[in-house]
């Protein structure tokens, strides 16, 4: 790319990422010669990804938001600011601009044998940023993303856990392009397989990597300290187990998906004091979500998803809740949670297009364990504008006013304006 191109898009401010491009690197041909060859056709080697550039203006009712990082580069909203009072509520604006969301993959395809066989890892600079500044040269990590095998219908590797409904996401300039707070989202280690021509459809199966989201015990202190941070148990025995069947209809496509889990705690450091310093015991996990795009007037569609369950508060709203809370006698009780989205989107003409999304958030806390400071609900409106003067090029503008309540009453909200430009190539 010559130095004016990069220069040209340094200066765009810009939108939601699009479907990403991807483009042959290069084709490796066969001897066709030997009797035995090892692969059968061409290995494709592809790349692809996008650049982008978000630029924000940003209005926290109740606080300051630290940077860099978390709700200061995307939107976050178990991480809105409460005040203790109104008494205490401070307004706190910010302009934040950063290019960390640029994305690149790469993508190997063959044939060995009889076995359709491939591979694809892509990453970013946003999911591990590093010890990169703003004061000079805004310096930024690679962070892996995802990285998976393909074998037959196997998927082998880190992808997106098989309990999402990829196909209702709606678009937005956002770095979480789906409702954060109405979503299940989760990137993990899987075995998936998946069964195609079921009844139209597709039923996956996947075990996916275990983990214990949990919230101490009410009054848990360190020395005169309160703790009340989410913590992992890092125990595990068995692997989460999802199935998700999904279906492609002459009006929409459609899924439902199936999470159950095992909860457990040998011992878990709550970060707290004796006796409410360990978490010791087992929990059951079970969810199902169901998830919609449906085509209703020349291109516009409508866009839905809707999650419960209890137990599977990791999988839900970036962790919002916690899977369980930590008892006074130490074992673990399940928090239920509810979370859903719709979306509506209207294609102005070949080049604009708008989006608007209202999502919500609820969790079902015994507030006699977690008490009053846990996140209770959560909602979020949104509205974008988005213009592609050129193939793989968008520009766009979207605000969203978002809440947060905790199970005490107090709440606080953001008001952003989130600009964004993506060259998808």
């Amino acid at each position: 790319m010559s130095s004016s191109r990069c220069f040209a898009l340094a200066a765009l401010f810009a939108v939601s990422a699009p479907a990403l491009a991807q483009r042959e690197v290069k084709t490796i041909p066969v001897n066709v010669d030997d009797p035995q060859p090892a692969i059968v056709g061409d290995v494709d080697i592809t790349y692809g990804g996008f650049v982008k550039l978000d630029a924000m203006f940003s209005v926290y009712s109740d606080g300051d938001v630290a940077t860099p990082g978390g709700l200061r580069d995307f939107y976050n909203p178990a991480a809105i600011p409460v005040a203790a009072s109104e008494s205490a509520e401070n307004q706190f604006s910010t302009f934040d601009m950063h290019a960390k969301e640029t994305r690149l993959f790469f993508k190997i395809d063959a044939h060995v044998a009889d076995a359709t066989l491939g591979g694809y890892i892509e990453m970013d600079f946003l999911v591990n940023p590093g010890a990169g500044t703003e004061v000079v040269t805004n310096a930024y990590n690679p962070g892996l993303r995802r990285a998976f095998i393909t074998y037959n219908n196997f998927v082998i590797g880190q992808e997106w856990t098989n309990f999402v409904g990829l196909q209702s996401l709606p678009e937005a300039v956002d770095f979480i392009r789906w409702p954060t707070d109405g979503t299940v989202f989760g990137r993990q280690p899987q075995v998936r397989y998946t069964l195609n021509d079921l009844l139209g459809g597709s039923l996956s199966i996947a075990l996916e990597n275990t983990e214990t989201l949990l919230r101490p015990t009410a009054g848990t202190v360190s020395g005169a300290t309160p703790v009340t941070a989410n913590f992992v148990s890092g125990d595990g025995n068995l692997p989460d187990l999802t199935a998700r069947y999904a279906v492609k209809l002459s009006f929409g496509e459609f899924s439902a998906a199936v999470l159950a889990r095992e909860l457990r705690a040998d011992l878990a450091a709550t970060g707290g004091d004796a006796p409410n310093n360990t978490a010791s015991g087992k929990a059951t996990g079970l969810g199902v979500s169901l998830a919609g795009k449906v085509a209703t007037f020349g291109k516009d569609d409508v866009r839905f998803q809707l999650t419960a369950g209890e137990g599977i508060g990791r999988y839900v709203a970036l962790g919002a809740a916690a899977d369980a809370v930590v008892a006074a006698d130490g074992s673990l009780d399940t928090i239920p949670l509810a979370a859903g989205f719709l979306a509506y989107r209207h294609v102005w003409s070949e080049r604009w297009r708008s989006n608007l999304v209202v999502s919500t958030f609820q969790a079902d806390n015994d507030t006699t364990l977690t008490g009053g400071g846990a996140t209770h609900s959560m909602q979020t409106g949104r509205i974008n504008l988005m213009y592609a003067p050129v193939d793989k090029l968008t520009f766009g503008v979207e605000f969203t006013h978002g809440t947060r309540e905790l199970e005490n009453g107090q709440d606080g909200t953001l008001d952003r304006v989130h600009f964004a430009t993506t060259y998808a190539y």
